[in-house]
This record gives structure tokens, sequence and C-alpha cells, in this order.
């Protein structure tokens, strides 16, 4: 019987019938191999689990803001007291993701661009790469992507730019993807942006924010989005930023040894001029204590009612603060970059910067031979730290990498 069995496994396997040694038509068997073939398919499918480049299935406890800004540590009293409500939300947190890039690498395509007599007018960025990616809530399966990651090279201007905006509130994607649709056309066309891109930028993001509002299709009352935003024109890089998305360089010290240059700076309500400036509007900064104890971050609400609680003091969007000091009026810092000392730039949302410290972004980063590597890297280790972070969910993270010649 088991030996009439394994004949018999074996012959599915190789698509004749049991007993039989050759098939007496050739046509006939070809025609029941790929019927057996595919009915061996199906069956083994579904036992075979599924596989991605690497899997995550730790789950988080404690809870987190809507807009990703409050992290709650995990206690071990919590872990014992932990509630059955709680152990089903971790059994729903069991997910798989796929890092595919969606820009892939990117190496600099304006003609004589790397190649120019001039040294200061050579543009010393080799290659590009970058990934906007969907986060992950147990409260919310199907939530979008709220990011949005602009990644431009203009011929007639010689400029390179790279933009990340992270949108907040209840229709973020939709404010996010509106002001990068905008801004990818009416920067370029700005009649300023090639004598002055600070004033470029700054008017464009103003005249995009009125767009916004007026259109009757999107309530911004409490959504709205960042935006980070660094034109690189030959070796010189200008920065501006609203919210708190992020810029920085890393440079070169020695051998093996690296420093983190900021090229933006986070605007939040407790900083002390943010905070004067929306006080003096009206507004209120202050924090919110939650049921398990914890403290969140300061935030931004009107002076007439505990809303809307925004986590950021510039953003373009969120209506109702505007008049209560939130403005969306940019910062600028400005880096010339030292060729062979400076050697990466990266663009990232704070879904990358809430969870790993310079020094790891450093370590991810130059551990890649190109940028698609740094950015695949960095993406994995934010994401294994979200998970791990205690929280219920995993923010969206949007990150561009440029290389620079060595």
């Amino acid at each position: 019987m088991a030996s009439a069995l394994k004949q018999s496994r074996k012959s599915i396997v190789s698509g004749l019938p049991s007993g039989t040694l050759s098939p007496p038509d050739k046509s006939a068997s070809l025609q029941k191999q790929k019927k057996q073939q595919s009915f061996c398919s199906s069956v083994l499918s579904i036992f075979k689990r599924p596989t991605s480049k690497y899997e995550v299935q730790e789950t988080c406890t404690t809870s987190e803001t809507s807009d990703g800004g409050e992290r709650s540590p995990k206690s071990a009293s919590k872990k014992l007291s932990i509630t059955a409500e709680i152990k089903h939300s971790r059994q729903k947190m069991q997910f798989m993701t796929n890092y595919t890039l969606i820009e892939g690498l990117r190496t600099i395509q304006i003609p004589g661009f790397m190649h120019c007599k001039d040294l200061s007018k050579r543009c010393p960025l080799t290659s590009y790469s970058g990934h906007s990616k969907r986060g992950q809530s147990v409260t919310d399966p199907q939530k979008k992507n709220q990011d949005a990651l602009i990644m431009l090279q203009d011929e007639s201007s010689r400029s390179l730019i790279f933009a990340c905006l992270d949108g907040h509130g209840i229709q973020g994607e939709i404010v996010s993807q509106f002001v990068k649709e905008r801004l990818e056309t009416q920067l370029l066309a700005h009649p300023k942006f090639v004598d002055d891109v600070k004033e470029a930028i700054t008017d464009t993001i103003a005249r995009i924010e009125d767009q916004l509002f007026g259109a009757t299709y999107i309530n911004c009352d409490a959504s709205g989005t960042t935006l980070v935003i660094a034109v690189i024109r030959d070796s010189h890089i200008t920065v501006g930023n609203v919210g708190d998305s992020r810029v920085m360089v890393i440079s070169k010290e020695g051998p093996k040894k690296y420093e983190c240059i900021p090229l933006s700076y986070d605007h939040k309500p407790d900083d002390k001029l943010e905070m004067q400036r929306i006080k003096a509007a009206g507004g209120r900064v202050m924090s919110v204590t939650y049921a398990d104890g914890t403290t969140g971050p300061q935030r931004v609400w009107r002076g007439d009612a505990d809303a809307p609680g925004l986590a950021m003091s510039r953003s373009i969007g969120d209506r109702l603060v505007h008049k209560y000091g939130v403005i969306s009026t940019p910062d600028f810092l400005e880096h010339e970059i030292s060729v062979g000392e400076d050697v990466a730039m990266i663009v990232a949302s704070d879904g990358l910067w809430n969870v790993l410290t310079d020094k790891e972004v450093v370590r991810h980063t130059m551990s890649a031979r190109e940028p698609s590597g740094a950015v695949g890297m960095l993406l994995r280790g934010s994401h294994n730290r979200w998970v791990r972070s205690g929280g219920d969910s995993v923010d969206d993270t949007t990150i561009a990498v440029a290389f620079m010649a060595k």
C-alpha cells in the first residue's frame, strides 16, 4: 500500500499516469500534465506562506496620537495587565511589507551638469533615489499614505529639487497631493526662481495655500501638510521648511567618521519664538495627559475651544488655527557643498526622524553602495523601530537619499 501511494505521488509530480513508464500519446500526455501541475500548484499554494524581502510580525500595545507624533513607552506592569481586547488587536497587527522603490536609482541627467569646466558650476550630486511608504494602523487597516515626495531635475535653471510633504488630519493625503502637484509646476514658473529662490518658494507656498483654501472639495479646517524643500544649484543647497520634515547632510570627518549637518529645524509649539507668536495671536499651547498617565507633546489649540491640537507650529492648510498664530511661512537655511567632505543628503518625513537617531541614519546610509540601497535600509530600520516602539501604528515614511561625488 505504501509503495503504491509513493508511486502515485511520484506520478502526480512527474505528470505521468500511475504505473506507466511513458505516455501512449504525447499530446494527450502534455495536456494531462498541465492539468495535474496546475492542480498541484493550487494545492501547494494553500500551504505555502507568501514571502517578501523581510517580514514584520511584532505588534504594539499602547496608544498613539492620530498624527503619529506621540509614542507611549511600554512598561513591565502594562505587559502583565494586558487585556483580551489588546491581545485581539495584537493579532490583527501582523503584516508583511515589500519595499520595492517607486523611483528607483536615478542619475543626474541634465546635460553638462557633471562635466562643467568651471568647478564652481559643477553639481557634486551623482545619483539619488526615493520612496514614500504607507504606514500601518490597527484601528484603520485601509489607511492612506498622507506623505508625498518630489524629485525633479530642471535643465533650464540647472537645478535639482527635492521636497517631502507629510499630511495630517482627515484629508491630509488630499492636501499633501494638492500641494505637491502645484508646487512641481508653479515653483519652476515663478519669475524669481532663478534669481531669488527663497522669494520664489515663499510666494509659491502662499499662492498654493490660497488655492487650497479656495478648493471647495477639500475641507482643510483641521487638515494640512508639512513641506521641506531643497533646491540644489551648482554646489549650493537652499532649504525651505514648514513643519517638522527634515533635510540633513552627512559630512565626512575622518576615516569612517561622519558628522550630521541639519539643514532644517522643526517648527514645534514649545519653541520659544513660535510659542510667543501663537500666544500673541490668541492661541494656546499645551499638552494632553493620556489615560495611562503619559504626557503627549505640546500642541496648538484655538483660544476659544479645545481644538484642533496641532503638534506643529507651522503648516500649509489647517485653516482653524491660522488666525491663532500657525503660519505657512518657510524658514530657510543654506549650505555650500564641500566636495570630498559632504557625501550624502537625506530628505525625509518624521516617520524616519521620530524613531531613528542621526547616528543610526548615518550608519544605514553609509553602509549602502547606492542611494536605492540606503533608502531601503532606512525604511526597514524605521519600520521595525515603529513596530517595536509600543504603539498601535506605523507612521507613513518618505525618504530621499542623494549621494555626492567623493
